[in-house]
């Protein structure tokens, strides 16, 4: 709205311009807008705007009619004079002193740029060594020679000695040495059809008494035997003369009481004898020491005869030859093993596997499904074969070196998780145990037996009653 001279100085401060009310209702500007503008203005900016008569107290001299204050207290523009509204104030305090409007190209030459001590350009070839440096690296330089006690040697890189470097240089070369095959051969022709009891060099030395001087201790022991030609009927008798007595002759009834049929029976009740005579003996005391008594005794140590003339043994028994028998029964014990040359720890019920190598040995299994088992370590075996000869009967030195793999019969494994009777039984992820799959699940290789009984799981690891059949 226009407001005139008269109006103006009524609104001066010391009449009605008291309030901003007043004011604003006016002209829709504060009071406080109008006198803080009106303290800028110098008289140059006054007459440019028609305010030269207003005074900063508020009051006006001269005639100035009909001045438009709203159209004067504009805000600025690019092209008009006027006041400034806040975001304008803020982005002006934000300017520095003596700013222009530059702005910085997107690329430039390095020559403009002035380096100093920290800051400098490389060159490509500086970029590329740089590029080729390891983080921390330092300026070292690796002596032309040092101790070797200096490096560290592992499992693919070691030392050897001068001594081992003369032993490999005197091993046989590759093109000289036989093939495994080749060795095989040799073997094979070595043992020709020689019996399964005479086939290795261990049997041989055996059956030869150990003696490394066999043929001149035989040339030895047959000095010392009768000739053939000599060995008559007469020699005979005036040898036993010599020695049997006086009045005793060469056709007795008894030896020490007991009739010749009780030592030359082609018969016996717990054995068949054979004396070497024809029941031709006299009625000495003693027959080379010993008395008639030691020859028909019914208990001999741990072997006795009961009266069907059965022999019941205690303990263990070693046989150095073949035994042969019609039928036999009452064994206790559930399964038939074999001694596998082991490898590793390995315990009653463990899951067997043979090891992966070129040297023929067994350890528990560790994978589950695996298609390398044999059987399962056996500790209630009825006959178990196999193991080193001078341990025979020994089972307790055999088992050092060997593991009694159960190889038919029923044998107990170790088992995790549930398991129903007739399950099939494979080997687990746990070092030793089994597990029990259904026929689906079967892979040809892996069955190592069937479940005889059922395990509910509840006690973790357990050894459960199985048919041992590898499938």
């Amino acid at each position: 709205m226009a407001i005139g001279i008269e109006q103006l100085n009524q609104l001066a401060l010391d009449g009605l311009l008291a309030t901003d009310e007043q004011l604003k209702g006016l002209i829709g500007v504060e009071k406080a807008t109008i006198l803080a503008k009106l303290a800028t203005l110098d008289n140059a900016e006054k007459i440019a705007l028609g305010l030269e008569n207003l005074s900063i107290n508020g009051k006006f001299d001269g005639e100035v009619t009909n001045v438009d204050l709203q159209s004067v207290l504009v805000n600025a523009s690019n092209t008009t004079n006027g006041l400034m509204d806040a975001q304008d104030k803020i982005k002006l305090d934000a300017i520095a002193l003596n700013a222009n409007n530059y702005v910085h190209p997107i690329v430039h030459p390095a020559s403009i740029i002035t380096e100093t001590d920290e800051k400098k350009f490389t060159s490509l070839a500086e970029e590329l060594k740089l590029a080729g440096i390891s983080p921390e690296a330092n300026k070292y330089l690796h002596p032309s020679t040092h101790s070797a006690n200096m490096i560290d040697e592992d499992s693919n890189r070691r030392f050897v000695s001068d001594i081992e470097k003369a032993t490999w240089n005197d091993k046989m070369d590759a093109v000289n040495a036989y093939t495994k095959e080749e060795t095989d051969l040799r073997f094979q022709e070595l043992v020709g059809a020689a019996p399964d009891a005479l086939n290795t060099l261990i049997e041989i030395g055996a059956s030869l008494n150990n003696d490394p001087d066999f043929a001149a201790t035989m040339t030895t022991e047959l000095a010392k035997k009768v000739n053939v030609t000599d060995f008559t009927s007469a020699n005979i008798l005036a040898k036993v003369k010599t020695v049997d007595g006086a009045d005793s002759g060469l056709d007795a009834d008894t030896v020490d009481g007991l009739q010749a049929s009780d030592f030359a029976r082609d018969t016996h009740t717990h054995a068949t004898l054979y004396l070497g005579l024809n029941a031709q003996a006299t009625d000495a005391d003693t027959v080379d020491g010993l008395h008639a008594s030691e020859f028909a005794k019914v208990s001999h140590g741990h072997v006795t005869l009961n009266a069907s003339g059965n022999a019941a043994i205690t303990g263990n028994g070693v046989f150095g030859g073949t035994i042969t028998a019609s039928q036999v029964f009452n064994a206790v014990y559930n399964d038939y093993a074999e001694y596998f040359l082991k490898e590793g720890e390995l315990e009653a019920g463990d899951i067997v596997v043979r090891v992966d190598s070129d040297k023929e040995v067994y350890t528990k299994s560790t994978e589950a499904l695996s298609n390398a088992v044999v059987g399962v370590y056996s500790d209630d075996y009825a006959q178990c074969i196999g193991g080193d000869l001078e341990n025979a009967g020994n089972p307790e030195e055999q088992e050092k070196k060997y593991a009694p793999i159960g190889m038919a019969g029923r044998v107990k494994v170790k088992v995790v998780g549930a398991v129903k009777r007739n399950q099939l039984i494979v080997s687990s992820d746990i070092a030793g145990v089994g597990k029990a799959i259904d026929s689906k699940e079967y892979v040809a290789g892996t069955v190592i037996g069937k479940a005889m009984e059922n395990y509910d799981g509840s006690e973790g690891v357990k050894r459960i009653k199985m048919l041992i059949m590898n499938a």
